[in-house]
């Protein structure tokens, strides 16, 4: 999943512990991103975003609380409510 406004990104990587840290290291070393910060990292049991992949907040076409509602509608299924509560968060954030 990846949440991006203009200016910030937030993305939970799901997969095969060799696929995400391969991922990882491409975003790392990718010079359009700087300040990668780990949040949450470990086994999961399940899936939390199933085939959901991205929302994109575009300032001039969506409100800070219409983008705030998307997200709460994608992360509804979320099990685990700290992670839910990071995306929701971020989405308020970007207002």
């Amino acid at each position: 999943m990846l949440l991006a406004d203009p200016t910030s990104y937030l993305q939970a990587l799901e997969g095969p512990a060799e696929a995400v840290a391969r991922r990882l290291t491409l975003i790392r070393t990718d010079r359009r991103h700087s300040h990668v910060a780990i949040i949450f990292e470990g086994l999961i049991a399940a899936r939390q975003f199933g085939d959901w992949s991205m929302t994109y907040r575009d300032q001039s076409a969506m409100s800070p609380d219409a983008f705030s509602r998307r997200v709460a509608v994608d992360v509804a299924m979320v099990d685990d409510i700290a992670l839910k509560a990071v995306f929701l968060g971020f989405a308020r954030m970007t207002a």
